[in-house]
C-alpha cells in the first residue's frame, strides 16, 4: 500500500513492529488510512489483525515505529472501535445498554438519536428485550449500532460481519459505504468477502515472523 494518496490522512503506520510474549508478530509494517478509504486487514489467524486494530486505538504499544491519528482527532474525539466481543451489558435492555455503551465512549445518545439508530439496524422492536435474551447475530448489530450514534472519521472494526446473515451484512456494508461516501474512512478486519468503494487489501502474511 501507499501513503501517496489525496484526502485527509486519518491513521499512519510507520515501520510499525509488534509482538505478543516472545513470539513477534509482524515488523516494518507501514500504511496509512484517507478519508474515503476502506482497509482490509487479511491473514491467517494469529497473524496480527486484532494486534494491528488495538494498536490503531492506542490499546497497545509497538515494540518499534510510529503510530499517528490525523488531524481530525488534534482537538479531541478518537476512532469509534467496535471489538470482535461485542462489549454489552447483558442484563440490560437493549435500549438501555446501547444508550450506556454510547455515553461511555463520549455520545451524547438522546432517547430519540438511540430509537434512530435502533431502527435502522432493524433493533427497536427488540428494545425492550434485555440483551442475554438476543441471538449472537443480534448482539452483534447492536454492537454496531453504535458506530451510528459515536460518530467519528474513522471506524475501527475487528470481524464485523462475524455472525450476521445475508440480510444484516448488507445492511453493514451499506453503513460502511456511507461512512466513506461521507468523509469517513474504515479499518477492518473479515474472513468474509466484500467489496466497498476504495477498497484497500492489507496482507499481513508477507509480514508474519514465523
Amino acid at each position: 500500500m501507499t501513503s501517496e494518496r489525496p484526502g485527509l490522512l486519518l491513521l499512519d503506520f510507520d515501520n510499525v513492529a509488534f509482538s505478543r510474549g516472545r513470539s513477534k508478530l509482524f515488523s516494518g509494517l507501514h500504511f496509512s488510512v484517507y478519508a474515503g478509504q476502506v482497509v482490509w486487514l487479511q491473514g491467517h489467524n494469529g497473524h496480527g489483525k486484532t494486534s494491528v486494530l488495538k494498536l490503531a486505538m492506542r490499546l497497545a504499544q509497538p515494540d518499534a515505529g510510529v503510530i499517528r491519528w490525523g488531524t481530525a482527532f488534534d482537538h479531541g474525539g478518537a476512532p469509534t472501535y467496535i471489538g470482535h466481543l461485542n462489549g454489552q451489558s447483558v442484563d440490560l435492555k437493549v435500549q438501555e445498554s446501547l444508550t450506556y455503551s454510547a455515553r461511555m465512549h463520549g455520545a451524547v445518545a438522546s432517547a430519540d438519536a438511540v430509537a434512530s439508530a435502533l431502527k435502522r439496524t432493524s433493533l427497536y422492536a427488540l428494545r425492550n428485550r434485555l440483551v442475554h435474551s438476543l441471538s449472537q447475530g443480534e448482539r452483534r448489530r447492536l454492537a454496531l449500532t453504535r458506530l451510528l450514534l459515536n460518530q467519528s472519521a474513522l471506524w475501527v472494526l475487528d470481524e464485523p460481519l462475524d455472525a450476521l446473515d445475508t440480510a444484516s451484512t448488507a445492511m453493514v456494508l451499506d453503513l460502511i459505504e456511507e461512512q466513506i461516501q461521507n468523509g469517513g474512512a474504515v479499518l477492518m478486519s473479515s474472513h468474509i468477502p466484500f467489496h466497498a468503494t476504495d477498497l484497500q487489501v492489507l496482507d499481513l502474511a508477507a509480514l508474519h515472523t514465523p
